[in-house]
C-alpha cells in the first residue's frame, strides 16, 4: 500500500494538471479501497479547478464517499456547502444538504446553506425568494423546529403575501405555539394590500379576534373591530 501510494503521489506531482493522470489516480484509489485518500484527492481537485460544474461534481463524489464509506456526515456537509458556494442554484445540492443535515441532526448547517443561496437571489426575484423561504420553513417543520418554521413562513409572507400556504401555516403554527403577533400582523397585511372590501373585512376581523382572544389586548381589538364596522 505504501509503495502504491508513493507511486500515485509521484504521478500526481508530475501530471497535476493532466485530467488523465488525475482520473487514473482516482480509479486506483477506488479499486484499492483507499477511501480517505480518495476523498482528499477529490477535494483537492475541486479546490484547484476553475470550472464550477466540474468542482461540484467532484465535491458531490467526495461527500458521498464521506457519508457512505467514512461515516462522516459532518464532513459530507462541509463538501456539500463548498459545492453550493460554487453553484448556488444547482438542482441537486439543496436536496442533499437537507437530507444529510437531517440525518446527522445539524439543521444549523442547512440554515447556513439557505442563507448562502438567498444571498445570491436578486432583489427583484420575489418568487424565487419566497420559494426558498417556504422550502426552509417546510424543512424546519419536518425537523420539529416549529419556531424556526414559523419565522420562515413569516419571511416568505413578507415578500409574497399572496402565498396562501404561508398564511395558513402562520395561522396554524401561531396557534400551536401561542405566538399570536405574527398572525395578527399577517392578516393586517392582507387587509392593507387587498382592494376587495370583503377580504379587508374578513382579514381585519380575524386580526381583531386573535388580538382579543390570543393576546388579551381588548383595547387594540376594539380599534380593529371599529375598522371592521367602518368597512361594512
Amino acid at each position: 500500500d505504501d509503495r502504491m501510494l508513493g507511486y500515485l503521489g509521484r504521478a500526481l506531482s508530475e501530471g497535476r494538471e493532466d485530467p488523465r493522470v488525475l482520473d487514473t489516480v482516482d480509479a486506483a484509489l477506488r479499486e484499492t479501497g483507499h477511501d480517505a485518500e480518495r476523498v482528499t484527492h477529490l477535494e483537492a481537485r475541486a479546490a484547484s479547478t476553475p470550472d464550477p460544474a466540474t468542482a461540484v461534481g467532484l465535491l458531490l463524489r467526495a461527500a458521498s464517499l464521506r457519508e457512505s464509506k467514512l461515516s462522516d456526515g459532518q464532513g459530507a456537509l462541509v463538501d456539500l456547502r463548498s459545492a453550493l458556494a460554487r453553484q448556488p442554484f444547482h438542482p441537486q445540492l439543496l436536496d442533499e444538504v437537507e437530507r444529510v443535515g437531517a440525518a446527522v441532526g445539524d439543521p444549523r448547517s442547512v440554515a447556513d446553506a439557505y442563507a448562502l443561496v438567498e444571498g445570491q437571489i436578486g432583489a427583484g426575484e420575489v418568487e424565487a425568494l419566497a420559494g426558498l423561504r417556504m422550502r426552509a420553513a417546510r424543512f424546519y417543520e419536518r425537523c420539529g423546529l416549529k419556531h424556526e418554521a414559523l419565522n420562515e413562513y413569516c419571511r416568505a409572507f413578507e415578500v409574497a403575501p399572496g402565498v396562501g400556504e404561508a398564511l395558513g401555516a402562520i395561522d396554524r403554527l401561531g396557534s400551536e405555539l401561542a405566538t399570536y403577533e405574527p398572525v395578527v400582523q399577517a392578516h393586517l397585511i392582507v387587509a392593507q394590500r387587498s382592494e376587495d372590501p370583503g377580504v379587508q373585512r374578513a382579514s381585519v376581523r380575524k386580526a381583531a379576534e386573535v388580538l382579543e382572544v390570543g393576546l388579551l389586548d381588548v383595547a387594540g381589538a376594539l380599534d380593529l373591530w371599529l375598522q371592521v364596522f367602518a368597512l361594512d
